[in-house]
């Protein structure tokens, strides 16, 4: 019996669709952690709140595509004193070596997450929107 569940061709829908309902609940609770972080080039400087400068979280020209494309997911801060803003703010691990290197370019990913700010703006699920 376990065998033929298993060996079933409609398994991989079956784990699909439990996947969906499963999480579900995890969309009512708004953005997260990197979520923010994330979202900060999204902003336009009107928006980021003052503290927020401190942390070297902010990157130059917010609220601009360019800056969404380049900066969403930049990895580790290219600008040192970023850097050690970062982890004396603990948006980086504080054990992290001054000399790690690290950025990503998801100019793609970047894009529909602009997309999403625009139409869906602070509410990540379309049904939720404010």
């Amino acid at each position: 019996m376990l065998k033929k569940f298993f060996e079933s061709k409609h398994l991989p829908w079956i784990l699909g669709v439990a996947a969906v309902i499963v999480m579900l609940p995890a969309l009512k609770t708004g953005l997260l952690m990197d979520d923010l972080i994330q979202r900060i080039p999204e902003l336009k400087p009107s928006q980021i709140p003052p503290g927020l400068y401190r942390t070297g979280a902010v990157p130059d020209n917010t609220g601009k595509l360019s800056t969404v494309l380049f900066e969403t997911f930049p990895g580790f801060s290219r600008d040192r004193e970023l850097w050690k803003k970062s982890k004396n703010y603990g948006i980086l691990p504080w054990w992290l070596p001054d000399e790690t290197r690290c950025c990503l370019w998801r100019p793609f990913t970047a894009f529909t997450h602009w997309l999403d700010y625009r139409m869906f703006p602070d509410s990540p699920p379309p049904y939720a929107r404010t």
